[in-house]
């Protein structure tokens, strides 16, 4: 799979939320915390007041996503081409919510609900190998089943994330990840040769870092 062209043509694959394109895709920031929406106290706790919005065309909302307060930012972690995110493997990063069924980045179908992401990296084996230049994923978890904030065990979230995709496979989005300057608020790009949509999500002073998450929130892999 080619990977994305590089930023210096970053300002002309934004896309403005004005864009009235069918098929274009813009986000925005929602007011309102997750009380009743079904996750835990503990997890609801966590996140952050404002949730971002997805919307697809004129106003059908795709999904909504609520980041961590503070990201789990892993010290000492070897930030390469690989790997992008200084996260430690299982932590929990956020939560989604899906109104109506969404799809991941293997374009597995997902059940509407509510979903936590936890940070991943694609194994090393001989079925990821070259499959994707990036090792970066969340995994989707039905939020009915994880109910704390501490980190899980991977092979315990391989397996949770695959029965909320009622699947052999997790089910998965890609963290996409680029030296452009953080935005002052959610903006979302178009990357025209993968036909990806990435929402960027700053998060600043997790930990003393400064945190801009890349997510590919319409889109999938080739294979």
């Amino acid at each position: 799979m080619t990977r994305c062209a590089t930023f210096g043509i970053l300002g002309m694959m934004l896309v403005a939320a004005s864009d009235a394109r069918a098929e274009a895709y813009r986000v925005e920031s929602v007011e309102g915390s997750l009380a009743g929406s079904g996750v835990s106290a503990q997890v609801a706790a966590a996140m952050a007041e404002d949730s971002i919005r997805v919307v697809r065309g004129e106003s059908r909302t795709t999904a909504e996503v609520w980041l961590r307060k503070s990201l789990p930012i892993e010290q000492g972690v070897a930030v390469s081409g690989e790997i992008r995110y200084p996260f430690q493997p299982g932590a929990l990063v956020g939560v989604l919510r899906f109104p109506r069924r969404g799809y991941d980045f293997r374009d597995q179908q997902i059940p509407r609900g509510v979903y936590t992401l936890r940070y991943a990296r694609q194994p090393i084996d001989g079925n990821h190998v070259g499959t994707y230049p990036t090792r970066d994923f969340l995994l989707l978890v039905s939020a009915d089943e994880d109910t704390s904030t501490e980190a899980m065990d991977e092979d315990k979230l391989s397996e949770a994330s695959a029965r909320a995709a009622s699947s052999s496979h997790p089910a998965m989005l890609c963290l996409e990840k680029t030296d452009a300057p953080a935005p002052d608020s959610p903006a979302i790009y178009h990357d025209q040769e993968r036909d990806f949509w990435i929402a960027r999500i700053p998060s600043g002073g997790s930990g003393g870092h400064d945190v801009v998450i890349e997510l590919v929130v319409a889109g999938h892999a080739d294979e």
